[in-house]
């Protein structure tokens, strides 16, 4: 039980069931929703903790949504969100000096053009000139053409769990009732290749989540719905930035990479990595420290057997200590 008077609740779509089996509840804003049945849809178990959002990557790692924003989250909630999801791991996104720096790619020029990208991007997003479009999506459209893109994108990555197309409604349904997310899609002809999800965060947006199908990858889907829509929320009167999330953990290089062609720029963010409670005592144990360093280097950066061990060795360096009481 929660001795603290702060509210947890898990979200849901059906407010009224959630509310019966919550301790203490706290009602989600409209976004809170929309992004909760978001990722509800993807299979993703989701909390809601003091108004910040979390969600489930795995079995492993719970963590903050949108992920680059920096949240001055202490360690009462951090276990909390740990001892709420099962994970292992906890990540977020600190205003604490403390954790792994990552990179955080952010779009800042209200010139943004195509003089701002490299050469090879360029030519890739000039293959689709003739075929391609991107222009901003209604609900409907999200509704009824989005899981398909989700689909083929997902089952490249060797995700084979199709989207819950009534919890994918439902979240649009949200969508409808806030001004703060608006969606851009690909096209190729009248059919949707891929989309893109913004949150208004204050005076900028935030990506939430972008997925392109596999087969228009030659075509320069990929290129063309990033820099168009990047182009497109940089130049609304009340953005003076664009977040396209950080470079993860362990970093994939080669999307870190296609981020800083498209003209993005890199800038330091602290990332924070908590292990369960019960768990901890690993991080006191010197063959655990030691040997850290020699599996991360025997293992491939980004492969699915690094991302534990990445994990730990962030929490190695987050200090527990620096963050809010």
């Amino acid at each position: 039980q929660h001795s603290s008077s702060r509210s947890t609740k898990t979200v849901g779509v059906d407010d009224e069931r959630t509310a019966k089996t919550s301790r203490m509840t706290e009602p989600p804003t409209a976004v809170n929703r929309c992004l909760a049945a978001f990722h509800q849809a993807l299979a993703g178990k989701v909390f809601c903790i003091d108004g910040v959002l979390w969600r489930t990557v795995g079995t492993s790692t719970v963590m903050t949504v949108p992920a680059a924003k920096p949240y001055p989250i202490g360690r009462k909630e951090v276990d909390r969100a740990l001892r709420e999801s099962g994970c292992f791991f906890a990540q977020f996104a600190t205003p604490a000096q403390t954790g792994v720096v990552c990179k955080h790619s952010v779009l800042r020029d209200k010139g943004y053009s195509e003089q701002s990208l490299q050469r090879q991007f360029r030519q890739t997003l000039h293959r689709g000139d003739q075929r391609l479009s991107v222009r901003s999506l209604t609900w409907d459209e999200v509704t009824a053409w989005a899981p398909h893109v989700v689909d083929a994108s997902r089952s490249r990555q060797g995700i084979h769990i199709p989207v819950n197309r009534d919890l994918w409604t439902k979240a649009c349904e949200a969508g409808r009732t806030t001004s703060r997310l608006s969606a851009f899609g690909c096209h190729d002809g009248d059919v949707l290749v891929g989309f893109s999800l913004f949150m208004q965060d204050l005076n900028g947006y935030r990506a939430i989540h972008t997925s392109v199908r596999p087969d228009s990858f030659p075509h320069g889907a990929a290129n063309m719905l990033l820099y168009r829509s990047a182009r497109l929320v940089i130049q609304r009167p009340d953005c003076d930035f664009v977040s396209f999330g950080h470079s993860g953990l362990p970093e994939l290089p080669t999307v870190s990479r296609f981020k800083r062609h498209a003209g993005l720029v890199e800038e330091p963010l602290n990332l924070a990595v908590v292990l369960h409670p019960r768990l901890r005592w690993l991080l006191r144990m010197k063959t655990v420290t030691q040997g850290l360093s020699w599996v991360r280097a025997a293992l491939r950066p980004g492969s699915r057997l690094a991302r534990p061990w990445e994990g730990l060795a962030a929490a190695v360096a987050t200090d527990l200590s620096l963050l809010p009481d």
